[in-house]
């Protein structure tokens, strides 16, 4: 007679949704750093069992994405000037290889091109900063999707909601420097069309960079 198989799996789909959910949350805004999050909160929001709520919590928290403070609640956390520095340097390595791996497979994404013009019409209407900031995260983000690896796609997108989080750290861009960084954009785009490999990669390190220096008076 068979006995009971010595391993259990329990269902997790429902805690993936809700972790998916608030990773989300985080990229548009809703959940700010230092915003305090329960299970209890979530319980109510979304119907799910408090089991639900404590798995997809724990699994942010362990992604760095949540703190517990002193007092032992669960706060999103507020990203240091030293974290932005390290999650930048990590961004600036996967977008480069994809940027590579763009160029050399001779693809301008189509996505890429759209956020641009975007950005472009938002900078024109004289649209408010967390807008173009969303737009900029659009480009970036289409340029890693456009270079077909999965395995990059999704590195680069747990990296991008610490990059959404941190980006509160910048300060806000002037005009001048807002046209700037889309000119630097066209730039990154002109050396993809063009197969210039390492003029592709400078102009995105260099775009990187900028935004890097705006750091309220820290990063030279």
């Amino acid at each position: 007679m068979t006995g009971p198989p010595p391993y259990a799996l329990s269902p997790s789909t429902v805690v993936d949704a809700l972790h998916a959910e608030l990773r989300d949350r985080m990229m548009r805004g809703e959940l700010e750093p230092g915003e305090t999050v329960t299970e209890a909160r979530f319980v109510a929001d979304y119907g799910v069992a408090r089991a639900t709520a404590r798995g997809a919590l724990e699994r942010l928290l362990s992604e760095g994405l949540l703190e517990r403070t002193q007092r032992r609640t669960l706060q999103v956390r507020r990203f240091s000037l030293e974290d932005l520095e390290d999650i930048w340097c990590v961004r600036e390595g996967l977008e480069s290889s994809a940027v590579r791996r763009l160029v050399r497979e001779g693809i301008v994404p189509a996505a890429a091109l759209q956020a641009q013009a975007e950005l472009v019409a938002l900078v024109t209407a004289g649209a408010g900063s967390e807008v173009r900031r969303r737009a900029d995260v659009a480009f970036h983000r289409a340029l890693v999707a456009g270079a077909g690896s999965a395995r990059l796609d999704r590195m680069y997108g747990s990296v991008l909601v610490e990059v959404r989080l941190a980006s509160r750290l910048l300060v806000a861009a002037c005009p001048a420097q807002v046209r700037q960084a889309v000119a630097e954009h066209q730039a990154v785009l002109e050396a993809i069309g063009g197969r210039d490999e390492e003029g592709a990669v400078r102009s995105l390190v260099e775009h990187l960079s900028g935004s890097r220096r705006r750091i309220t008076g820290r990063v030279a």
